[in-house]
């Protein structure tokens, strides 16, 4: 079987096409985030994976280790690095849990409240710029189909997990 029959197949399936698009419009979104000026201006030593840390903890600070490697796709000992580095950057700091010594909870800085008042204009700037020809009720849809994506994969992820 040649290569130009199976790409030929591929391009036939159902919503191959929408696939392509979505893969595409996330990954320029990432990029868009990961190489803006503005951003690597004030915030020069952080790391795209930091700042997708930074984006979950200003959403919920206080959130465990455990669930902040979950939610941003990174093992533990991955996660502990990223947050090691943080530390030393005095973007967080990890305190204990009173109920359970085990668990590590995460925290913003005051640092890092200021970076991420620095970048929100940026972020809204980007979402300006991607949804500048969407209606309301596109946008809403959009965000509602990315929320049963990612609940989808995560349903998925936890199929694995517990295997």
């Amino acid at each position: 079987m040649n290569s130009k029959n199976v790409s030929h197949r591929i391009k036939e399936r159902p919503f191959y096409h929408l696939k392509q698009a979505t893969h595409y419009a996330f990954l320029i979104i990432k990029k868009a985030l990961d190489n803006h000026p503005e951003i690597n201006r004030k915030c020069p030593k952080l790391t795209p994976v930091q700042s997708m840390v930074l984006r979950h903890l200003v959403v919920e600070d206080g959130i465990s280790q455990a669930k902040l490697a979950e939610l941003s796709g990174k093992d533990n000992p991955g996660m502990t690095r990223i947050l090691d580095n943080m530390e030393k950057q005095e973007i967080v700091v990890r305190k204990r849990s009173a109920e359970d010594r085990r668990v590590s909870n995460v925290f913003l800085t005051p640092r890092a409240e200021k970076m991420i008042l620095a970048m929100e204009p940026v972020f809204e700037e980007l979402v300006d710029v991607a949804f500048r020809d969407f209606s309301l009720e596109e946008m809403k849809t959009f965000g509602s189909m990315c929320r049963r994506i990612r609940e989808n994969c995560q349903k998925e992820i936890e199929k694995y997990i517990s295997k």
